[in-house]
């Protein structure tokens, strides 16, 4: 094996490369940097040649041109196949790696697991609209996890064996949309999922209740569109005439999820309005993915994807903006 071959890539889907400076920095002082690729997928004619200040200390530097800027999943799927290294990470540009995190995910999988995910906490821990959008879509993966074997693994930042992905074929670019669809394939082909508490990252969370509304009624259109996509149409009727009841249990399960987290006492009582009426928004928009199977509004998804510090309420936007000074 060639000695300055990459470890890892990390895929970083960006509309520029001031929307990632932070989170490049973050995996520049991670140990090993010297042996990570760094895959950037940019929108055609981005000016970015690879050699800016931005992108020094990493061992190599990829820039892919795409088509469509908005278009996330698209980018992650060409990042997959352009990647040099046996193993990818799909970054992003509102998660902070804590120290430690990249080397912890490189020598776990040295066991035979597809994916290694990893523990996820909360960069805005001041917002309750924070804490019930964290909740939704990592609380099995708050705060703390068991190493070793589960059913299921946060899909951002996590790290997995390319060649498993690519062996997905065509159906990668529909399955990179949905993590936990295509952790479904993967557990379906065989392949074993694992966590690794020494892998850590602070994940930026809308703080605005009228963003974060927003963003929960798309997301939750966008993965019924997905999940919907080969059905029936009677089935897909029938999960969109049932969707009143997803809140009542994803409630059940976020509520299990926030009693793990060590400010658990304080925040449950004030949390659970602003929980409640973001699962209801959120079947709301299941319903009409699954009824109609039109996607989200890509548009502001990928905005609320690239661009987080927009949807943060002013207190935090102060925080984060001294923290990157």
């Amino acid at each position: 094996m060639d000695a300055n071959a990459p470890v890892v890539s990390i895929l970083l889907p960006t509309d520029s490369l001031a929307t990632v400076r932070s989170v490049l920095a973050e995996f520049r002082t991670q140990a090993g940097s010297e042996r990570v690729e760094l895959v950037l997928t940019v929108p055609r004619g981005t000016a970015v040649a690879g050699d800016e200040p931005e992108l020094e200390g990493f061992g190599s530097v990829q820039i892919v041109e795409v088509e469509q800027a908005w278009n996330v999943p698209a980018a992650r799927a060409r990042a997959i196949r352009a990647a040099r290294a046996p193993l990818v990470v799909f970054a992003e540009t509102h998660s902070y790696p804590r120290p430690g995190y990249l080397q912890a995910l490189v020598s776990a999988h040295e066991n035979p697991w597809a994916v290694v995910g990893p523990v996820i906490t909360n960069a805005n821990p001041q917002s309750l609209v924070s804490w019930a959008c964290l909740l939704l879509d990592y609380g099995p993966w708050l705060d703390r996890a068991e190493r070793g074997p589960h059913d299921d693994v946060p899909g951002h930042n996590a790290a997995y064996k390319r060649d498993v992905l690519t062996a997905l074929g065509a159906r990668l670019d529909e399955l990179v949309a949905a993590d936990n669809l295509m952790h479904a394939e993967l557990r379906a082909a065989g392949h074993e999922l694992a966590m690794e508490p020494d892998a850590v990252v602070e994940h930026l969370n809308v703080s605005r209740f009228s963003a974060a509304m927003r963003e929960r009624f798309e997301a939750g259109r966008n993965f019924a569109a997905i999940r919907a996509r080969q059905w029936p149409r009677s089935r897909g009727l029938a999960y969109a005439l049932g969707s009143p009841l997803i809140p009542i249990v994803r409630l059940r399960r976020a509520l299990a999820h926030i009693r793990r987290v060590a400010r658990s006492s304080e925040l449950l009582p004030q949390l659970l309005p602003v929980l409640s009426a973001a699962l209801v928004v959120s079947a709301a928009g299941e319903a009409l993915g699954y009824a109609f199977r039109t996607p989200g509004n890509d548009a502001l998804l990928f905005d609320l994807e690239m661009h987080k510090m927009r949807y943060l309420r002013r207190s935090d936007q102060e925080l984060w903006e001294r923290r990157d000074a």
